[in-house]
């Protein structure tokens, strides 16, 4: 498959299953971490947990396929009432879905998304029930699917024209669709899952029709749940308006009351960046990076847990090699073939040698298993998982420590009952007691054993209650560098610090935080993508949040920058004049005259060689010299030959 199953590494949220009373051992959902974790590469014998990242272990669990989220958008009169902009919550929460589609797309994610809107005057659906208007099926986020929702609902008063708003809402219908929706759809899904946008706290009066559809909504949406379909809201609400879900919602929805999206007043950058993210935390499941059991101490207590990523670096989509006739992806194969004989070499007749002391170790591809597995000499594995091994104060926990992303930690209750239980005790008696805990890690069949220390979460952190997974160096990991700083040949004077201090102070920013800038380059790359993507005719590159303008700089410390040049340089110094440049000693060498060289013979000493007959076996070395030396032009350039004819001219004239 040449879509990449992606993994969103997001933030874990609160809650948690309810404890029940005591621990169990038995495995739930019929599986075992004891399965094969990840498929090995026999023909790599080294990894580097950077470069070849370490395999997910929840991969050992059967995935029965993608997410599926229906998008259950309210199109009735109060989603369309006008701010002081002019704007609707309606268009707002359009927009979020509009970027979350793109998102996905970018990351080629493989959940899907169904859109339906409810209250509208037009019907489209497959039950043709009144006012429910089916957007899409279930299906991936495409360029179609997101160049229709452009064109339908984002042009301004193009939905009301096609689709229409502001008629009775008809929930029960719309939860009674989503439900068929699930049903047909062909493919195994993992989760499915129906998200109501909507303003109205509860859809109903108080007449004894509206109490009657009340009952059919809180039957439709139990006999959903019953399926293992989650139904969750998410309230949308303009400035200083409230959001009563007990009123009408608390009795449907599967998860604790939400907090209200407050999508009022003006629009900027900063702004929708946090309305899109808490959107996302509604829609996009949180996937964990590792399933793995936790055993205290050897032979103890195993509870469930799962490990998640809360910061993971962004990186571009992988890209995809296809044929160039007609765009069908290919597919690569490795093959050995013995450079002496040409014949195509077996994996099995393969070995792996290490270059040690001037000589080949040589292992074979079971070795190499055996080693990747951490197998001994009686073929048990080394246990995969977390194993605890004892505690420390939390002030041996050192900053330094970490040299690598920590992750997050929580109770899984759906592999060992109790584990919520057995969790929370644990990082309550480490919170209160001021420890850490030192455990070790094997996250997969594959994967060297790391130390780690838990670090609870507190109050205030912004994490829910758990553990902070810290990887921990080993001695070979730690440098000690020794900094070699020449002496300054002038101090600064007070005078200078103070005002290169000044400067300093005035540029330092009090609010920043690089969780809210974009990375220039992804934000450039996934716009060019959409570009391509969408034939758009004109391409607007993404502002860059990581320059500092000069206007700015001036602005902020202009005076101060100019104080402080007047204490560095010299009188009528000109800071803006570029400097002169400097010759190169290797050019004003080369450039530079030649030594003169002097010759071997006298004029009276080469008049007798001449006589002598024997002119022609001196070298044109020593011929050379003498012609300059006589005065002869351009000698440097003559050859032999001539150098002889012009000494022998010389000595027939004097």
């Amino acid at each position: 498959d040449s879509h990449s199953h992606s993994q969103r590494m997001s933030e874990v949220g609160g809650g948690g299953a309810a404890a029940v009373a005591a621990a169990d051992d038995d495995w739930g959902g019929g599986w075992s971490w004891e399965d094969e974790a990840a498929d090995e590469d026999e023909n790599e014998f080294s990894r580097d947990d950077e470069a070849n990242p370490t395999p997910d272990p929840s991969a050992a669990i059967s995935r029965p396929g993608p997410e599926a989220t229906v998008l259950l958008v309210d199109a009735t009169a109060g989603m369309f009432e006008k701010d002081a902009s002019g704007d609707t919550l309606f268009h707002k929460s359009i927009r979020l879905i509009h970027k979350s589609l793109l998102d996905q797309m970018i990351h080629r994610s493989p959940d899907l998304v169904s859109i339906i809107f409810f209250g509208t005057k037009q019907s489209k659906n497959a039950n043709d029930y009144d006012n429910v208007y089916v957007m899409n099926e279930l299906d991936v986020p495409s360029t179609e699917m997101v160049e229709r929702l452009e064109k339908m609902v984002l042009v301004p008063d193009k939905f009301n024209e096609v689709i229409g708003w502001g008629q009775d809402s008809q929930l029960h219908e719309a939860l009674w669709l989503c439900k068929h929706m699930f049903t047909r759809h062909a493919g195994k899904l993992s989760s499915r899952q129906i998200l109501v946008l909507t303003t109205t706290d509860t859809p109903f009066g108080d007449s004894s029709e509206d109490l009657e559809l009340r009952k059919v909504v809180i039957q439709r949406a139990d006999d959903a749940k019953e399926e293992n379909i989650e139904i969750n809201v998410l309230p949308l609400c303009q400035k200083d308006q409230a959001f009563d879900v007990s009123r009408f919602y608390s009795e449907i929805i599967s998860a604790p009351a939400p907090t209200p999206l407050v999508l009022g007043g003006d629009s900027d950058p900063k702004t929708d960046d946090v309305h899109l993210a808490q959107f996302k935390s509604k829609v996009l499941r949180r996937r964990p990076a590792m399933v793995i059991p936790f055993t205290l101490f050897n032979e103890g207590p195993r509870l469930g847990i799962r490990v998640y990523s809360l910061r993971k670096i962004a990186t571009k989509s992988a890209t995809v090699s296809m044929l160039v006739s007609d765009s069908i992806p290919l597919t690569s194969k490795i093959r050995y073939v013995c450079q002496t004989t040409g014949k195509m070499i077996r994996p099995e007749e393969i070995r792996r040698a290490v270059r040690y002391g001037g000589e080949s170790v040589v292992f074979s591809q079971d070795e190499i298993r055996r080693l990747k597995r951490l197998e001994g000499d009686d073929g048990k594995t080394g246990d995969m998982g977390l194993t605890l091994i004892g505690f420390k104060p939390k002030e041996r926990l050192k900053r330094h420590f970490n040299t690598k992303n920590t992750q997050f930690i929580y109770p899984d209750e759906s592999a060992i009952r109790g584990s919520t239980t057995c969790f929370r005790a644990l990082r309550d008696s480490c919170v209160r007691l001021g420890k850490v805990a030192v455990c070790r890690l094997i996250g997969s069949r594959v994967s060297e054993p790391r130390f780690v220390m838990l670090a609870p979460t507190v109050a205030g952190d912004g994490a829910p209650v758990g553990f902070h997974m810290i990887y921990l160096p080993y001695k070979d990991d730690m440098r000690k560098p020794q900094a070699k700083i020449g002496p300054c040949a002038v101090p600064p004077t007070t005078e200078q610090i103070a005002a290169v201090s000044s400067v300093i102070g005035k540029l330092t920013s009090k609010g920043f935080d690089s969780r809210t800038i974009h990375n220039p380059i992804l934000a450039r790359y996934n716009k060019m993508l959409e570009t391509l993507a969408f034939d758009r005719d004109l391409y607007t590159p993404p502002d860059d949040g990581t320059v500092l303008t000069v206007e700015d700089i001036v602005e902020r410390a202009g005076s101060e920058i100019q104080t402080a040049i007047g204490a560095l340089y010299p009188d009528g110094y000109d800071a803006t004049k570029a400097p002169p440049k400097r010759k190169a000693p290797g050019a004003a060498a080369s450039r530079a005259k030649k030594p003169k060289v002097e010759s071997d013979y006298s004029n009276e000493e080469m008049k007798d060689v001449v006589k002598a007959g024997t002119l022609k076996k001196l070298t044109v070395a020593v011929l050379k010299p003498f012609c300059a030396q006589i005065g002869v032009a351009n000698a440097s350039k003559m050859k032999k030959g001539e150098l002889v004819e012009a000494i022998e001219s010389w000595a027939a004239t004097v």
